[in-house]
Formats: C-alpha cells, structure tokens, sequence
C-alpha cells in the first residue's frame, strides 16, 4: 500500500477574478486623426505563422489603402510571429480598429482556405 499523501485528486478553489487586458487605447482619442501610427500584429499564441504566409499576409496589408481612401502604408516589417507597421491616416472616413479588425479577418479568412 502506497502511503504517499500527495497522490490523489486536489480541488482548487477558482480565483476571485481573471486578469483583465490592459487598456491600450487612449480614452476619448479619436483615431481617425490625421497622423502616423505605429501598429503591431502579434500571431495568435505566439505561433510563427507569418513566414508560411508571407505573401498573403503582405498582400493583403498592401491591399489596404485601396479600401480604405486616405490611408498610407509608410513602413512595414514581417517578423516571425508578429508584424510592425506605420500607417498614415489622412482624412480618413474609418478609425483605425476597423481598419486591423478588417485586415486580421481579411488574412484569416484567405489562410483558412488553405
């Protein structure tokens, strides 16, 4: 017979809250200002991803400033698992999370066809 006390099953009780995400967006800015603005992409858990669909991925960010009039891509870079870029906004009709939200569903929607 095993005497062993740490054998066996344990419950935890839960934590009294879940961590929440930092807020990274300035409150009451408006993010369809004129200007540059720096912007990073990560993958989803940190999985390099971004080199197995570099292509789609870079013809889709290139794609942007034709549906969006008014937006400018100056500077970009493809990491394994994340991109940086710097997009100029200039009398822009959309803000700037629109434009992720609808780059990131454009790249999943092409990837998972794959």
């Amino acid at each position: 017979m095993n005497n062993n006390k740490n054998v066996g099953v344990r419950f935890i009780e839960p934590a009294g809250s879940i961590p929440k995400r930092k807020e990274i967006r300035l409150k009451g800015y408006d993010y369809r200002s004129n200007g540059y603005y720096f912007i990073t992409i990560c993958t989803y858990r940190g999985k390099p991803y971004i080199k197995k669909y570099e292509e789609i991925i870079e013809e889709i960010l290139l794609s942007l400033p034709e549906r969006f009039s008014g937006l400018k891509i100056d500077w970009y870079i493809l990491m394994p698992t994340h991109l940086h870029m710097i997009f100029v906004l200039n009398e822009i009709k959309k803000d700037l999370p629109e434009i992720i939200r609808t780059f990131k569903a454009l790249v999943t929607r092409t990837r998972m066809k794959f």
